[in-house]
């Protein structure tokens, strides 16, 4: 795996952090709060260093869903939405500034040319 810039880097490390910050989160008894804004500060960190940042989201979810099929306890139906919620938000203010940035827009059927394009076809013909 090559690594091409100090971006991925750092959005790998934030990545990292939230994923160990859910974890906490998922398995605290006392310090929710705690561990959540944790979470959310780890999550926003990722998404604004790199794009590839937002799959973090779907890892913290997958996470947390874990845990409450293995039998965790711990945790709290609310406090995991009240996280889920937030952390929405956070991608709906990264989408709204990065739409106002003049950024190369996401495009699903795009020219050929753009390689920001997740198209099956361009992916299959590199």
């Amino acid at each position: 795996m090559n690594i091409a810039s100090r971006a991925h880097l750092i959005a790998a490390l934030f990545w990292l952090l939230a994923l160990h910050a859910s974890c906490s989160f998922a398995r605290a008894q006392n310090s929710k709060a705690k561990a959540g804004f944790a979470v959310l500060l780890s999550a926003t960190l990722a998404v604004f260093s790199k794009e590839s940042g937002l799959t973090v989201l779907a890892a913290i979810g997958l996470l947390l869903m874990y845990e409450k099929i293995r039998g965790g306890k711990n945790i709290d139906a609310r406090a995991a939405f009240n996280l889920a919620g937030a952390l929405l938000l956070i991608v709906l203010c990264y989408l709204l500034l990065r739409s106002r940035s003049g950024a190369t827009g996401i495009s699903f059927s795009g020219p050929p040319c753009c390689s920001y394009v997740p198209s099956l076809k361009l992916f299959a013909g590199n």
